[in-house]
Parts: C-alpha cells; structure tokens; sequence
C-alpha cells in the first residue's frame, strides 16, 4: 500500500498566492476608507437636520438667505427627515433583500 505523498509548488504558484493575498489587504483598506467616509456623512447629515429643526429656530436672523430660510421654514424641515427615514429603510432592507437572493442562487 502507497502512502500518498504531497507534490511541491511551484514558485510561480505561491507568488500568485501572495499576490492575491495582498490584494485582499489593499481591498481591505477600500473598504475601511469607504465606510469612515459613511460615518462622517452620517454624522454631518445628523447635526444638519438637527441644526434644521430645533438650534435655527432659536437663533436670531443671520442676514444670510440660506440660513435665515432654514430658520422660517415649518414644513421642510419635518417633512424631510420623516420622508428620508423610512424611504432609506425600505431601500436598505431590497438592497439585503437582493444580495441575499444573488448570493443563495
């Protein structure tokens, strides 16, 4: 009865592999910038919509037509926050949804 044995690699394989394995880390870093740029976004978006609807109305008018216009607002300033809410679930929950389908078929 043989004993099986394990052939050697070639050195040309395990470059490959090396090759691949640091392109993984280089990916792994893409990654990572991607999802702190997410996080600063979320955070800026968070103070803008609470600066929007409750810091603007108590401060006196600036003289700048952006923000003086954010201060008088009644309607946008609810309006978008409880719009983009559930629309960013919806839309978040089919792009798992999808994922999940693509990946288990």
């Amino acid at each position: 009865m043989e004993v099986p044995t394990l052939k050697p690699r070639k050195a040309s394989y395990i470059a490959m592999i090396q090759k691949e394995n640091t392109m993984a880390d280089n990916d792994n870093s893409l990654i990572i910038l991607i999802g702190t740029i997410i996080i600063i976004l979320a955070y800026v978006l968070c103070i803008f919509f609470l600066y929007w609807i409750a810091i603007s109305k108590m401060l006196p008018h600036t003289g700048h037509p952006f923000l003086d216009w954010l201060k008088n607002d009644t309607f946008y300033c609810i309006l978008v926050p409880v719009l983009l809410g559930p629309v960013l679930v919806i839309l978040i929950y089919f792009n798992w949804l999808a994922i999940k389908y693509f990946r288990h078929t």
